[in-house]
C-alpha cells in the first residue's frame, strides 16, 4: 500500500488538493464540480436505514421487515433492495418523509433500535464537513448522488452541509396528489420509481444526463456500487474511498481508471 494514497485527516486532504490546484483545469470555475455519495461518505451512518427504522417505530404502514430487507439485500443486490426500501413507502406524504428525516438528524441519541437491530443515527462526518466548506471557498459546484430517497437526501444535504436542494439527488419515486378530501393538497409517494435508479450505473447516468457533460474534478464514495460514479472523475482530479477495510479498498482500486489518484480515507474516526 502506497502511503501517499492514504488520507490522514483534513490537513492532508487539503494538501492533496493544493498540489493539483495549480493545474489549468482548476481555473474553469463554471465546470468545477465535485460529486459525493451521502451515506457513510458525507454522513457517519445511513439516513435511509434510519428513516426506515423510524417509520417502523412510529407505526407507519411500511410493509417490509428489517429481516426481509436484509434478505433482499443479500440475495438480490443493492439495486433491488434500495428500490424496494423506497417503494414500500408508497402512500406516505412527502411532508412526512421530510419531517421524520429532520427529526432523525436532530436526535441526541447515537442509535435507534428495531427488531433487535441497532441502527446508527447519521451525523455529518466532521472531516468531510470541513472539506465541503473548503470546496465552497474554492468555488466548487457540489453535488450529492445517493441511493437513499431523494427527499431525505435533499433535507440532509441542505440542512447539514448547506448544499442546494437542486444539487441533491437520490432514488426518486413518482408522486401523486392525495385523494383524501382532508389532505387534498398533500403530495404522496407512489410505488413507481423514476429512472435513472441512483444505484451503481444509475449514479453515473444521472450525472451525465442531468448534471453535466463535463467530468467532475473530485468524486467520493464508500461502496463497490459507487465505482462507476468514482470513475466519472477527470483524470487530472482525484477520488476518495472512505472505509475501514484496506483489502476492500485494494479490490475496488483495481476497477478504478486512475488508481494513482484514488485515495484511501480510513474511517477510524467512525468507530
Amino acid at each position: 500500500m502506497d502511503d501517499k494514497l492514504i488520507i490522514n485527516g483534513i490537513d492532508d486532504l487539503i494538501s492533496k488538493f493544493n498540489k493539483l490546484e495549480s493545474e489549468d483545469f482548476y481555473k474553469d470555475v463554471q465546470n468545477r464540480n465535485a460529486v459525493f455519495d451521502l451515506d457513510n461518505t458525507l454522513l457517519i451512518g445511513d439516513i435511509g436505514d434510519a428513516l426506515f427504522t423510524m417509520l417502523k417505530i412510529k407505526g407507519f404502514d411500511v410493509k417490509l421487515s428489517w429481516q426481509e430487507y436484509e434478505k433482499i439485500l443479500q440475495n438480490e443486490g443493492k439495486e433491488v433492495a434500495y428500490s424496494k426500501a423506497v417503494s414500500v413507502m408508497a402512500g406516505l406524504s412527502v411532508n412526512i418523509i421530510e419531517k421524520i428525516t429532520k427529526e432523525i438528524l436532530t436526535l441526541d441519541t447515537s442509535v435507534i433500535e428495531i427488531e433487535n437491530v441497532k441502527v446508527r443515527v447519521p451525523k455529518p462526518h466532521p472531516v468531510m464537513l470541513k472539506f465541503i466548506e473548503f470546496l465552497k471557498q474554492k468555488k466548487f459546484n457540489i453535488f450529492i448522488i445517493s441511493a437513499t430517497n431523494i427527499f431525505s437526501v435533499r433535507i440532509a444535504g441542505s440542512y447539514l452541509f448547506d448544499i442546494p436542494k437542486e444539487n441533491c439527488f437520490g432514488i426518486n419515486p413518482e408522486i401523486l396528489k392525495s385523494k383524501n378530501k382532508e389532505k387534498f393538497n398533500e403530495i404522496i409517494l407512489s410505488e413507481r420509481i423514476k429512472k435513472p435508479l441512483t444505484v451503481s450505473t444509475g449514479k453515473a447516468e444521472l450525472y451525465n444526463s442531468i448534471i453535466s457533460n463535463t467530468r467532475p474534478l473530485i468524486t467520493a464514495g464508500d461502496s463497490e456500487s459507487d465505482v462507476l460514479m468514482l470513475n466519472l472523475v477527470d483524470k487530472r482530479g482525484f477520488s476518495l474511498w472512505i472505509g475501514d477495510d484496506i483489502k476492500r479498498y485494494k479490490k475496488i482500486k483495481k476497477k478504478i481508471d486512475t488508481p494513482d489518484r484514488f485515495y484511501y480515507f480510513p474511517n477510524i474516526i467512525l468507530k
